[in-house]
């Protein structure tokens, strides 16, 4: 009799598609065996698909609910879980949007689609308490460049080619617009969240490259060479205080 990590080794593969040899025999009893397996994949893809409809609304919201089934479902053959949380599982789907008809039709979808996740993703956050700026007197004046931010954990930066934030707004909103108008258009993009709740933010391209720097680890210094190179008119003094005055300070670091 195999151990029990071994059972349920190979019972995983074989829901998951993989050869139910194994499997077939360590279920078998008084019933099918490859009939009860049948059932727990039927079982595992069905939990598998809700979980994908429920972390891409704006899809569904988009394409209709027919379509999005079929999508999620496709989706789930091609792209087996790796995670032991479920709520990991889905961050491929927006590439796997982008390789369908549905994205050569509408080139706004994978955008879409990574907005959703990164929505689902902030919205379960904890929010850490925000650092004053006035600690920064506390640091040597001098060595600011080199100083590190760690920033709250429930924020992300999106960039895209079409203005999917309107459209998320657009399906959160009570009543349709009279008029809506929806037009290829650069966004930089700031979600924040925490709790449950999230807004979205529109950053102009030299902020938004400053706190994306920030948040891949550079230093303040760093981050203001990379937002200059993005927008010669960037004012670092500027964009450090709105940085703080937006509480999305939450530490700071100094390389030895």
């Amino acid at each position: 009799m195999p151990a029990l990590a071994e059972t349920q080794a190979h019972l995983h593969r074989a829901i998951g598609g993989g050869d139910p040899g194994t499997a077939l025999a360590l279920l078998a009893g008084r019933f099918d065996p490859a009939q009860r397996l049948a059932i727990y994949r039927h079982h595992h893809r069905q939990s598998l698909t809700r979980h994908i409809l429920g972390r891409f609304p704006t899809i569904q919201w988009l394409l209709g609910s027919e379509r999005m089934q079929l999508l999620a479902r496709d989706f789930t053959v091609a792209h087996r879980p790796t995670a032991p949380c479920i709520a990991e599982y889905g961050g491929a789907f927006p590439g796997f949007l982008g390789e369908t008809d549905d994205a050569t039709r509408h080139p706004y979808l994978p955008a879409t689609a990574a907005i959703d996740w990164a929505l689902g993703e902030v919205a379960v956050a904890i929010d850490h308490s925000p650092l004053a700026i006035a600690k920064l007197r506390a640091r040597p004046q001098e060595r600011l460049p080199d100083l590190r931010l760690q920033l709250q954990p429930g924020m992300r930066l999106l960039s895209a080619a079409w203005p999917v934030d309107d459209l998320v707004r657009l399906r959160l909103g009570k009543a349709p617009p009279e008029r809506f108008v929806f037009d290829r258009q650069a966004v930089h993009l700031q979600l924040l969240g925490a709790r449950g709740a999230f807004t979205i933010q529109r950053l102009d391209r030299g902020s938004f490259a400053f706190r994306e720097a920030l948040a891949g680890g550079a230093s303040i210094g760093g981050a203001a060479v990379d937002a200059v190179a993005a927008d010669p008119s960037f004012d670092a003094g500027a964009a450090l205080a709105a940085l703080f005055a937006a509480g999305l300070v939450t530490a700071t670091t100094m390389p030895r």
